[in-house]
């Protein structure tokens, strides 16, 4: 317990240096007035910044033009999103070169460079790769297949697919539902009379 305590505090004392030296890394929080001061023109770390997709051909020469046009328009800083369409692969050695190029032509043009946290939406794909390298932890959703209305009285029988988990016949008239069982890879369902009034239900699976 002695020797974790004595190298958490030896941890905590070199991040403490090196947030010395590198300014840029402090967590800046202005007052109000320091706020209003410089709201008509902010600083680079204070201003607009654009979600920027990388989502085709990309280059140094689409960089340095993108970055152009971008601060015409008034941004200061860029998110680089990577995209799925494009020649270098995200992760890949082409795309981190490309991204070293984006981060020097930002800084010439006094701009700030931000990172989104992943290859595409949501995190935790990583581009794609995982999906394709892990096939079998693929995330699965429920989702709604047929629907079929059948009248009063009328018995429907229907294979259904070997995914499906569930079939629901739903009365419209008075709300209520029943789990139907599946048999055999099939379900069968025969929609209840009610006095002398036809009515429709809707079996969905």
């Amino acid at each position: 317990m002695r020797v974790f305590f004595h190298t958490l505090i030896s941890l905590l004392c070199v991040s403490g240096a090196l947030a010395a030296d590198r300014p840029w890394l402090q967590v800046s929080v202005p007052s109000a007035a320091e706020a209003a001061a410089g709201f008509e023109s902010p600083s680079p770390e204070n201003g607009m910044t654009l979600w920027w997709g990388w989502d085709g051909p990309v280059n140094e020469q689409v960089i340095k033009r993108d970055l152009d046009r971008i601060q015409a328009m008034g941004f200061t800083g860029v998110m680089i999103e990577a995209g799925s369409r494009m020649e270098q692969k995200y992760l890949s050695p082409g795309w981190f070169n490309l991204f070293k190029v984006a981060v020097a032509e930002a800084k010439a043009r006094n701009m700030r460079v931000w990172v989104e946290d992943e290859g595409k939406y949501p995190s935790g794909f990583v581009g794609g790769r995982f999906t394709k390298e892990r096939p079998d932890l693929c995330m699965q959703a429920l989702a709604d297949g047929e629907q079929i209305d059948v009248a009063a009285g009328t018995t429907v029988t229907r294979k259904v697919e070997q995914q499906t988990i569930c079939a629901v016949a739903y009365n419209l008239d008075n709300n209520e539902n029943k789990v139907l069982e599946i048999k055999d890879g099939a379900v069968m369902f025969t929609a209840p009379m009610q006095g002398k009034a036809p009515r429709n239900n809707n079996m969905s699976n």
